[in-house]
């Protein structure tokens, strides 16, 4: 009788395929009738991204936490000037929020000023203290004086006897100048409230970096700096400030005579 063919697996009639005979014929128990599946792709731009973020705000905290704002600390009575069309976004967005305290004026005027702003092109450039109603890059002088013209006029709708001032001051890191062009000084904010004495220093450009409007610690010197009358929204910078009194005249020079005297050596 003919040998039947045994169908049956060489290993024992199991029909198992042993790992070393599958390999030897090329095939793996692990193989299927499909594709093989393949694993989603990484993000690594959002990686990326989000470590150079990272790696950013590290570096402003930091730069936040080391500098400092040192003497001479010099104050500037410039503010803004407003077009036309500006000052009356500026009534209305002052109707609408209706500050009523020195608080809420500064916090308007942190958010009025970042709303105009953006932070750039960088040092060397001549600043413009003239502002429309586009929003415009700025530097820390414009960033600065926009915000006294616009918090004269949040304190004023507020009630509130409070008066800011733009200083600038020399800039240190880690006690050391910045060998940098244009990174030698900052401009930045006093307001002062002569109803409890209070002296709050603020950087409208360093909030809207968001890197926080307080540098009560990063200016050195603040308590010294000697407080001049501040000129206010709407009033001319050329003129002399209020408070400031004309040089005495000899009545004799008032109108180009001598005086009843005699002429006047």
């Amino acid at each position: 009788m003919a040998r039947l063919k045994d169908d049956r697996a060489p290993n024992g009639g199991t029909g198992r395929t042993s790992a070393s005979q599958a390999a030897a014929e090329g095939w793996s128990p692990l193989a299927r009738p499909h594709a093989k599946r393949r694993r989603p792709p990484r993000p690594w731009g959002f990686i990326i991204s989000f470590v150079l973020l990272l790696g950013l705000v590290g570096t402003g905290a930091a730069a936040r936490l080391t500098f400092a704002l040192v003497a001479p600390h010099t104050m500037s009575p410039l503010s803004a000037t407003l077009s036309r069309e500006k000052r009356a976004q500026l009534d209305e967005e002052l109707d609408i929020e209706r500050p009523s305290d020195r608080d809420q004026a500064i916090d308007f005027a942190l958010a009025f000023t970042a709303e105009s702003l953006s932070i750039g092109p960088g040092p060397g450039r001549a600043p413009s203290f003239e502002f429309g109603v586009g929003k415009r890059k700025a530097g820390s002088a414009e960033y600065a004086a926009l915000f006294v013209t616009v918090f004269e006029a949040a304190s004023k709708r507020a009630g509130s006897t409070a008066r800011a001032w733009r200083v600038n001051s020399q800039v240190r890191v880690f006690n050391k100048v910045i060998p940098l062009k244009g990174f030698g000084d900052h401009d930045w904010i006093l307001v002062h409230d002569p109803a409890d004495g209070a002296r709050l220093y603020v950087d409208p450009m360093l909030c809207d970096a968001w890197l926080g409007a307080s540098i009560a610690r990063n200016v050195k010197g603040g308590a010294e700096i000697p407080l001049k009358p501040a000129i206010g929204a709407g009033e001319d910078p050329a003129k002399p400030p209020a408070g400031d009194a004309p040089p005495s005249v000899p009545p004799g020079l008032a109108s180009g005579k001598p005086s009843a005297g005699g002429p006047v050596k």
